[in-house]
């Protein structure tokens, strides 16, 4: 660890932006798009 905390990991960043995906029904589009 450096010892800089940032306020959100990775994971957590991507997994808001799936969720902010899918409350506007992008994502299901995109996995259907190929």
């Amino acid at each position: 660890e450096c010892g800089v905390k940032t306020a959100a990991t990775p994971s957590e960043i991507g997994s808001t932006l799936i969720e902010a995906a899918k409350e506007a029904g992008i994502y299901e589009s995109l996995l259907t798009v190929k």
